[in-house]
């Protein structure tokens, strides 16, 4: 059983993690898979660390979702839950989404493959009807957060900018994208989201339990 002080310190963890691996990997905004290749041959180092940081930033996340359950009490108790359970399904995106598939992008861009096969199965890889699949894992991924924040914020464990930070990180992130600088900054808010909610969750006791203890003994209560 991972407590809710354990939970909220793999969160923590995994936050950091997340960012690096955003940071090392290769540029993957082009359209053309070829072009995408082509970057991804030039940094292959990059593209596999930032593969296996993603794998370990998903397991991270499952692990921490499992203390997170117990994070409120009361009030926000069903956002919180709903929240947690979102967070443990996107880290299947971050394993599979992310993690597996920049190996796979890794794995096409060795200089023994040919340049245009290698990109043509990535087109057919991109196109097939079971990418589908992984499009209900990207939407937990986003929307995970804002949902635990919302609930911490009615469970009164913190203020409720970390659900708005997340909101505007992540459309600013979509409307970046493909400027390197532009998506690490965004990026950085949004786990800086993830990081806050591991630090309020690291804490142990919820703040909901210590806020009616308060109002039960002021005056006139």
């Amino acid at each position: 059983m991972i407590s809710t002080r354990t939970g909220g310190r793999l969160l923590l963890a995994a936050a950091p993690i997340l960012l690096a691996a955003d940071l090392v990997r290769a540029d993957h905004s082009q359209d053309s898979y070829a072009a995408q290749l082509a970057d991804v041959a030039a940094a292959r180092g990059r593209e596999l660390a930032s593969a296996g940081l993603f794998v370990i930033a998903g397991v991270l996340v499952l692990l921490a979702s499992f203390g997170l359950i117990g994070l409120a009490h009361g009030r926000g108790r069903r956002a919180v839950g709903v929240g947690t359970l979102l967070l443990a399904v996107s880290s299947l995106w971050l394993v599979a989404g992310r993690g597996l598939y920049e190996s796979v992008v890794y794995a096409a861009s060795a200089p023994s493959l040919p340049r245009a096969a290698a990109a043509a199965t990535l087109g057919a890889i991109g196109d097939s009807s079971a990418f589908a699949l992984f499009l209900p894992l990207l939407a937990a991924m986003m929307l995970a957060p804002l949902v635990l924040g919302v609930g911490l914020w009615r469970a009164g464990t913190t203020a409720v900018w970390p659900a708005v930070v997340w909101v505007v990180g992540l459309v600013a992130f979509l409307a970046v994208e493909g400027n390197r600088l532009g998506e690490l900054v965004t990026f950085g808010a949004m786990t800086g989201v993830l990081a806050w909610i591991g630090f309020v969750a690291q804490r142990g006791e919820p703040l909901a339990r210590a806020r009616r203890v308060t109002s039960a003994v002021e005056p006139g209560r």
